[in-house]
């Protein structure tokens, strides 16, 4: 399961050019504690692309790999999507 977390954090990273979140540490990033309260689709509907001219991430990807990313990136180890999913 960590190595599917990790696959989304490095194609999020790939697709974005800077990673999601700092740490998954509790108490340590809001944007990660954001999306482990509300998910991650709403997350990128308020997070813009760091090197782009004020686009926001939700209209960069595409619904379909916001679909991957968000199966990948579950907070929850029991709901992440595994290998062969």
């Amino acid at each position: 399961l960590v190595d599917t977390f990790a696959l989304g954090i490095c194609l999020y990273a790939m697709a974005a050019g800077d990673y999601p979140w700092a740490t998954t540490q509790p108490g340590r990033c809001h944007a990660y504690e954001y999306v482990a309260a509300y998910g991650l689709r709403p997350f990128l509907r308020q997070r813009c692309l760091r090197r782009g001219s004020g686009e926001m991430m939700c209209d960069v990807f595409s619904s379909d790999f916001m679909d991957v990313l968000e199966a990948l990136l579950h907070p929850s180890p029991k709901k992440r999507a595994c290998v062969g999913e």
